[in-house]
């Protein structure tokens, strides 16, 4: 699946203290997928941790299929 432009917030972006930034067209995006990176399974990704939802801006989810 092509997700050219696609937009990814890792969980630790969503927890944050300050408040999220999201792009003028963020309500236009498709929900492309929700990817999950469990604790330990990999010490390099230790700050990835957790959900990851990804979003496609609507060229990139025309051309998913």
């Amino acid at each position: 699946m092509l997700l050219a432009g696609a937009l990814v917030l890792p969980l630790s972006t969503l927890c944050a203290v300050d408040s999220v930034q999201f792009p003028n067209t963020f309500r236009r995006r498709v929900h492309a997928g929700t990817g999950v990176i469990l604790p330990g399974a990999n010490p390099q990704l230790s700050t990835e941790e957790g959900l990851h939802h990804n979003f496609a801006n609507q060229k990139a989810a025309a051309h998913g299929n």
